[in-house]
């Protein structure tokens, strides 16, 4: 037994029962489970899921649309729902979006200059045979990264901003 705010002991059980909800399910900051905040935010689940399809279609030589990859417009798209959600604020919607894209080109950059061989007039060449064969796992975990953040900030969200208070008199 422990204390509780208050002061009195309180039993195991109940200290468990607050943090699992029916059948044992996890439960998030509010008492809403997994399961329920997954089936009321449709667009929001919607969204990570494009954004997980696009970091999962990375490794297939699919063909282009246009001159567009089918990953870039299915993240576009995914882009466009999370945009559109409202389970986010809007700082959260662009650190899930912005962080395939970030680990892409830092990621990208920093693991093909340490890959790419040092040799005298080749240098720039290997490091853009480098860069193009990491890119692609940086923007999946990237990705992964991104629907991370929006999945714990769907079920954990900011508290509101402090109210302000009405105006005073005029003096």
């Amino acid at each position: 037994m422990s204390r509780g705010p208050a002061g009195p002991p309180v039993p195991l059980g109940d200290r468990l029962r607050r943090v699992t909800g029916p059948g044992g399910r996890p439960v998030a900051a509010d008492g809403r489970d997994v399961a329920t905040v997954l089936r009321n935010e449709r667009r929001e689940t919607a969204g990570m899921a494009l954004l997980l399809l696009a970091a999962l279609l990375i490794p297939f030589p699919l063909p282009y649309l246009a001159i567009f990859p089918v990953p870039l417009l299915c993240w576009a798209v995914a882009a466009l729902t999370v945009l559109a959600c409202h389970g986010w604020v809007f700082r959260d919607r662009m650190i899930g979006l912005g962080a395939p894209i970030a680990a892409y080109v830092i990621g990208g950059v920093v693991l093909g200059a340490v890959r790419a061989p040092e040799e005298p007039g080749t240098a720039f060449q290997a490091f853009i045979a480098s860069f193009w064969h990491v890119s692609g796992l940086m923007f999946m975990l990237g990705g992964a990264a991104g629907v991370g953040w929006l999945g714990y900030r769907l079920l954990n969200p900011p508290p509101p901003p402090p109210r302000r208070q009405p105006l005073g008199p005029a003096r």
